[in-house]
């Protein structure tokens, strides 16, 4: 039996405006240009209104915010920006039908789509003429809203005040820096996502209102969580294998990985006796329809799709989803995968890598922004320190987590484990080092014969505990 207690619209409404006054003197300049006779102070009032709203996947937040819309238009006006056009136009057609109840008179007038290439026109226009619903996508804003605001601002049409700026699955920002910057922009910005860890600590956010309304759906969902093969080849014949066994359940099974030649090789790998689709930003072999489901024109077994699969999509069919890890992804983004099916009793497949680098080994690049350096820190650690334990951990709070052992595996147990007797005179300091170095996840994996030994050194004046590994004679 599932719970639910959705997202209520009226958090949004209900947040409180923060005003604060700007005072300045004209200059000569402004006086010349005829903006003023004397010196003097204007001074000028400012409202704001931002905030960070995260609930869980499912939760309806898609569905507050059009309430919100529909239900405070025209007193309040939005530019809506969702992650892709499928999404803005879900919104357009389901706002479009609540606004007509409203405003059957001039509901042309309330809302406008510009998902179009070269949209820029369109878009310029709906803002001009201040129709109070604007509906675009993560793309089209990054190549526009910045030309808008500056065109605006040169010809005093000050919109900033009158729009409230929403961005919905708002942790993908950072993989749009533009639209960061764009939200320093406006006065009124709400940012919607189910995890906003990722952008949160940012700085040009750490004004902003966080809030976490009142919201509870629980899934019954399994996570069988698997350990990544270092071999991409048998990782392939792992997942054609699993898919034969498993595709009598399911009536599909969808499978993400974020590399679009992978994917290529994946679809090659699995039985051809399987109707199989791809679906990224090149290729989309299957569409998804408004009730969750895949649509193709032939009936598809299996779905090998990258991130595009997570910007938003609620999926509800009996779906198996198996998640295969690479160095792009980020915790978040595993998150966001397995929400994507809204089936009360869902199974997902994790394949991670669940390798914890040492400290000082690891690293991630620097890139020439801060945001990209976020983005890039955020996936290292998902690929670099993140073992058994921390995926467990994070992967509770969305469901049952089973750990299942590989083949490989199993085949190594602590029988198996090589001792260099050469180092069985080596101390560490910690029981951590030695089982790091012996190739030992606990004491229970000491192989038989041989056992964990400790002593008390003085080390600069102070007794400290050492350890070793010695055979038993």
């Amino acid at each position: 039996m599932t719970t639910k207690q959705y997202v209520d619209w009226n958090v949004f409404e209900s947040l409180p405006v923060k005003s604060y006054e700007i005072t300045y003197t004209k200059s000569a300049s402004q006086r010349e240009l005829g903006l003023s006779t004397e010196e003097e102070e204007i001074t000028i009032e400012k409202a704001i209104k931002k905030f960070i709203c995260q609930a869980p996947i499912g939760s309806g937040k898609s569905t507050a915010i059009r309430k919100w819309i529909y239900n405070t238009v025209p007193d309040n006006k939005f530019i809506l920006i969702v992650p892709t056009i499928n999404i803005a136009a879900e919104f357009y057609s389901k706002l479009y039908v609540a606004l007509n109840n409203n405003h059957p008179e001039n509901i042309d007038e309330m809302i406008k789509l510009c998902v179009k290439e070269g949209a820029f026109k369109e878009f310029k226009e709906a803002i001009k003429h201040f129709i109070p619903v604007v509906i675009t996508t993560f793309s089209t804003a990054s190549k526009c809203l910045g030309g808008i605001i500056e065109h605006f601002y040169h010809h005093q049409i000050d919109f900033n005040s009158e729009y409230t700026l929403l961005i919905d699955e708002a942790h993908l920002l950072l993989e749009h820096i533009s639209l960061i910057e764009i939200c320093r922009e406006f006065n009124k910005v709400g940012l919607i996502t189910a995890t906003a860890s990722d952008i949160s600590c940012l700085s040009v956010f750490e004004e902003y209102e966080k809030i976490n309304p009142l919201a509870d759906i629980k899934y019954h969902r399994t996570i069988y969580l698997y350990k990544l093969r270092s071999n991409m080849q048998e990782q392939r014949e792992t997942i054609a294998k699993q898919v034969l066994e498993e595709i009598k359940r399911y009536d599909k099974i969808l499978i993400k990985i974020e590399d679009k030649n992978e994917c290529e090789r994946l679809k090659e790998c699995i039985d051809n006796e399987l109707n199989k689709a791809l679906y990224n930003s090149d290729k989309k072999e299957v569409e998804i329809s408004d009730e969750g489901k895949f649509v193709s024109t032939e009936d598809v077994d299996i779905v090998i799709a990258t991130s595009c699969i997570q910007s938003g999509q609620s999926l509800k069919e009996n779906l198996l989803s198996i998640f295969i890890q690479t160095p792009l992804d980020t915790v978040s983004s595993v998150e966001q995968f397995v929400g994507r099916n809204r089936n009360e009793n869902s199974t997902a497949y994790l394949y991670m890598r669940q390798v914890k680098v040492p400290e000082e080994k690891f690293t991630y690049k620097v890139a020439k922004n801060r945001y990209k350096t976020r983005l890039n820190q955020l996936r290292a650690n998902a690929w670099q320190s993140m073992d058994k334990d921390p995926w467990i951990r994070y992967m509770s709070k969305i469901g049952e987590v089973i750990v299942e052992e590989t083949e490989q595996e199993e085949e190594t147990n602590k029988d198996t484990i090589m001792i260099n007797e050469n180092d069985l005179n080596r101390e560490f300091n910690g029981k951590k080092q030695l089982y790091q170095h012996f190739g030992f996840k606990n004491e229970k994996e000491v192989p038989e014969g041989y056992e964990i030994r400790s002593r008390y050194n003085r080390e600069k004046g102070k007794m400290q505990r050492v350890y070793n590994l010695v055979k038993i004679e």
